[in-house]
């Protein structure tokens, strides 16, 4: 019996690859994970190990979440994964060029606790890479302006850290007056707000996953003379054009008073009563997402507050998604977060059950 030249060197050839490629992977450390198919997002499968940048231990068993962007429009990958003992995650990716950034969060904390660089993968084969992570923290607050929420104001954020430098340092508050920063280096830090005519700052602390509700209340004069024109242009350009796009501002209310309290009211929920829930209560909880919706229908049953990670427990929700939650809640004037050093309790605001504002 005789092969024909081609189809014996086929054959060599797949036997090579065959004894050798197990040979090739477990020299690279490298093992396929068992995915299915509709979550993998390329023909290569790519190992990162997540690192502590202050001290390089291994950040294990944290919730993982990567969004990488390649040179197609299309081509746009988020993984979502939890990190093993090793403080590994394994992804899969097609061939090219993808820059990104990854954020670690640990159930311990109510925030995002760490944040990488900005990134850039190179992919055309299987693969591993290292990623230093920085602790960050949260800010999130409203602006007032003579007592009265400011929409469309410029935030600037400036941290003495540079790292990681994939937090966004300006921004401008929505409708309501709510603004967010996420991913900003864990230390000292202050808060720039301004307007065409007035400006205020706030400097805070910031601890390693926490977050962060506070309000800022402009009271400066902005003259010619302030330093805070000394930022970049870049920078200014983005906070006059969100002053001068001409918002319109749907409701006023006072900022909330915050009090300093020496032990947290722990027996607060038993002195309150189940409230009820009116037509203009249920029409606007029919525009909440259901999750949304539960968190208001709790908080309504409980007197209109509870503690922050009772609320978590009962309603059994992620913490990623319990925090956007909150923060979506609190941006629509729905709900207020009172902080007692390290917990905090979730309150309906007066707007959301009367429909009048603090000052009324």
């Amino acid at each position: 019996m005789c092969f024909k030249p081609t189809i014996m060197i086929a054959l060599l050839v797949f036997v090579y690859l065959l004894l050798c490629m197990p040979m090739v992977l477990a020299a690279s450390g490298i093992s396929p994970p068992s995915l299915p198919p509709e979550e993998r997002g390329g023909d290569y499968f790519i190992v990162f190990r997540f690192l502590d940048a202050h001290g390089g231990t291994p950040l294990a068993n944290h919730a993982v979440q990567c969004s990488f962007a390649g040179a197609s429009p299309t081509n746009h990958v988020s993984i979502e994964r939890f990190s093993d003992a090793s403080g590994l995650i394994y992804l899969y990716l097609s061939a090219g060029t993808f820059e990104g950034v990854c954020m670690c969060d640990s159930d311990a904390t109510p925030g995002s606790d760490y944040a990488s660089n900005k990134l850039l993968v190179n992919v055309g084969g299987n693969a591993s890479k290292d990623i230093l992570m920085y602790p960050v923290a949260t800010v999130i607050g409203k602006l007032y302006v003579n007592r009265a929420i400011a929409p469309g104001a410029g935030m600037i954020i400036r941290c003495p850290s540079e790292v990681p430098d994939s937090f966004a340092r300006n921004t401008t508050t929505d409708q309501f007056g709510s603004f967010t920063f996420k991913g900003v280096p864990a230390g000292e830090c202050t808060i720039y707000g301004i307007t065409s005519i007035l400006t205020g700052s706030v400097s805070l602390n910031l601890t390693r996953g926490d977050v962060y509700p506070h309000d800022l209340i402009l009271t400066e004069q902005l003259s010619s003379g302030n330093d805070f024109w000394s930022l970049p242009a870049a920078i200014l350009a983005v906070v006059v054009t969100g002053a001068l796009l001409g918002f319109v501002v749907p409701r006023f209310r006072t900022p909330p008073k915050h009090q300093v309290h020496d032990s947290f009211p722990a027996d607060r929920k038993e002195e309150k009563s189940k409230l009820k829930s009116d037509a203009r209560m249920s029409s606007v909880m029919k525009t909440l997402e259901e999750r949304e919706c539960a968190l208001v229908e709790l908080l309504l049953a409980r007197g209109g507050e509870l503690r922050q990670r009772d609320i978590r427990k009962e309603l059994m929700i992620p913490k990623a998604t319990f925090f956007r939650m909150l923060i979506r809640l609190k941006s629509r004037c729905i709900i207020d977060i009172e902080k007692y050093e390290n917990r905090a309790m979730v309150r309906l605001t007066r707007f959301f059950l009367t429909g009048k504002s603090e000052s009324e």
